[in-house]
């Protein structure tokens, strides 16, 4: 029960944050509709009366009769209205806090499945309308508890035990609709995960490079039957809960029948009561009962919605990253010192200076990753020291360390805005130029033209999208520059040109690549090679290579062309520069991002 008033109480308190005024219109219209039958008792009795004495009041309480019926119908009209715009409001609002809470999650959480989780479940709560009809019910409940209040205060004039029993004949409706919204409240979790899996499915064959890959293999069945194994599971519980509904409602449709049977029986056994009397008060009934006929389903839904408002409302509660503090371009040494990270990283120690270019290098799972997410502030630390110009960084906030760093990720994002909002996300500074040192500006002829192919913008191939993501970090431009396999889908030639620019501009500038490649390590001023999350050598290429061990193995196929000369990073796309000035040759530049 504490839950329920817990997640009633932050769905009101939020409408009243998000439509004050509306909110207290539609509880006003409430409470003034609320007094309606127990008004319409006390004016056709009094109606009644007249009649039969041919009051001069006839005439009078007539109007105002039917003043009452025509003024309630119309009340109820704009009280449903104002309660339509209170749930567009809510959702409208819920959408916004949402995107809001998203953009301040703190970063080192976004490695967490159940940080993703919590998110597609806050959306989905807010965009099922969960969080508006729980604010919507808190107003029915209201409404009917006052109601009732009023129709029991007009009734026991006449006859208490009937008062009684009509007041008891919505408990069965109240207990039916507790007990099916409670089982429905403890299966939410479980239909949402099925919906999540089953829309997932759906997705991967609707978006272009996984659709085309499924459709290359002969796979998009599979995920079909896939998703329609859940959908058939999500029926199932949809179908298991509207037959219990329908099998407690029998329950509930006989005992309200026996508690107004009764209700009626002590009301007709009432020796003064006058056939006005009697009437008015039989429409009054009638009237309440129809007015808040509906309040087993409002009690349901605030025990139905409990379970996902309160995830909802430990979302909207839980901590926000720091705002982002000024980026600082200039940084003269970076040292790490004796750092664990656990169960990945075992005392990992190196030194960056600026106008060096310092390259980490490794088999696959040695830690390279991990090293530099937990420089950046996405990894804890668990011992060790990070210091960048002697100032100690090591378990400084992401807003802190991230202010030193800029960082090329190797799964780069490909965002479908224009060329100018896409270089924006990088900072204010000069677009030409970071164009420039990425090789963009090849391709690059008009900023404002769109792209991604899902807005029907022009697509690049996967080179033109990394040289992009080059340009964005060129605008940030902090002093620590972090490249993860920066020219991983650029060409040999595409690679000297980058390399050149950066080896140009890393005078006052740290950088740290993570490479596969020989030809980008050649170019490195120092290489630290990881294995098993140890630093075990480090040296310049030529040092290493001769020195015999695991970089000679790893990189020996690639300097003497064994087996082809493959690239342990993977075959190099081919680049066909799109022509961003002219939209009409998009279909020549594929996103060739399989």
């Amino acid at each position: 029960m504490k839950n329920i008033f817990t997640s009633s109480w932050f769905a009101l308190t939020f409408a009243a944050r998000t439509a004050p005024r509306t909110l207290g219109a539609v509880l006003l219209l409430q409470l003034v509709l609320a007094g309606f039958p127990a008004a319409q008792v006390w004016l056709v009795s009094a109606l009644g009366r007249a009649i039969e004495t041919r009051s001069a009041h006839t005439y009078v309480l007539a109007f105002c009769v039917a003043l009452l019926i025509a003024g309630f119908l119309s009340l109820q009209d704009i009280s449903s209205r104002l309660g339509d715009i209170l749930r567009l409001n809510i959702a409208w609002m819920g959408r916004k806090t949402v995107d809001h809470k998203v953009s301040r999650l703190p970063p080192e959480r976004l490695a967490h499945t159940e940080t993703n989780k919590q998110v597609r479940q806050a959306l989905e709560v807010v965009s099922n309308g969960n969080l508006s009809v729980q604010a919507t019910a808190v107003t029915s409940v209201i409404f009917a508890v006052t109601v009732a209040i009023s129709l029991f205060v007009s009734i026991v004039q006449f006859n208490v035990w009937t008062a009684m029993f009509t007041i008891l004949a919505l408990i069965p409706s109240l207990v039916v609709n507790f007990y099916c919204s409670r089982r429905l409240a403890e299966q939410w979790e479980q239909n949402n995960d099925y919906h999540r899996h089953a829309n997932y499915l759906c997705e991967q064959m609707i978006y272009k490079e996984p659709a085309t890959e499924l459709a290359l293999l002969d796979a998009r069945e599979w995920f079909r039957a896939e998703a329609e194994t859940y959908r058939d599971k999500v029926a199932s519980l949809d179908r298991s809960v509207h037959t219990m509904y329908i099998r407690t409602e029998l329950y509930n449709s006989l005992a309200t029948i026996a508690c107004f049977g009764l209700a009626l029986l002590a009301f007709v056994r009432t020796d003064t009561l006058t056939a006005v009397d009697a009437t008015a008060t039989l429409v009054g009934i009638s009237s309440g009962l129809f007015a808040i006929h509906n309040v087993g389903w409002s009690v349901g839904m605030l025990m139905q919605e409990t379970t996902p408002l309160l995830m909802l409302q430990r979302f909207f509660n839980s901590p926000e990253a720091e705002p982002p503090l000024p980026v600082i371009e200039t940084s003269e040494q970076l040292r790490v010192e004796k750092l664990f990270v656990t169960d990945i990283l075992y005392d990992v120690n190196l030194t960056a200076r600026q106008g060096q270019l310092i390259a980490i290098v490794g088999l696959n799972g040695a830690g390279k990753t991990t090293l530099v997410s937990a420089l950046v502030g996405t990894r804890p630390i668990a011992a060790g020291t990070v210091t960048i110009d002697g100032h100690d960084i090591t378990h400084a906030s992401f807003a802190e360390k991230h202010r030193y760093f800029g960082m090329l990720p190797q799964d780069y994002s490909r965002f479908g805005l224009t060329v100018a909002q896409n270089l924006r996300l990088g900072g204010p500074g000069d677009p030409t130029e970071a164009l420039r040192i990425s090789g963009a500006d090849a391709f690059v002829h008009d900023l404002d033209q769109q792209l991604g192919e899902q807005w029907g913008g022009v697509g690049l191939s996967g080179g033109q999208w990394q040289r992009l993501s080059l340009a964005r970090l060129r605008l940030r431009n902090p002093g620590i520059w972090i490249l993860d396999e920066p020219t991983s889908s650029i060409d040999a030639h595409g690679e000297m040109e980058i390399f050149a620019e950066l080896r140009r501009i890393s005078g006052n500038k740290i950088v740290i690549v993570v490479s596969h490649r020989a030809s980008t390590l050649r170019m490195m001023d120092k290489i630290y090679f990881l294995s098993n999350g140890r630093i075990t050598e480090s040296g310049t290429f030529d040092e290493l290579y001769a020195k015999g061990g695991e970089f000679t193995e790893l990189f020996t196929s690639q300097i003497e062309g064994v087996a082809g000369a493959a690239d342990p990073a993977g075959p190099v796309e081919n680049e066909q520069p799109a022509d961003l000035g002219n939209p009409s040759d998009s279909s020549d530049s594929s996103d060739s991002e399989g």
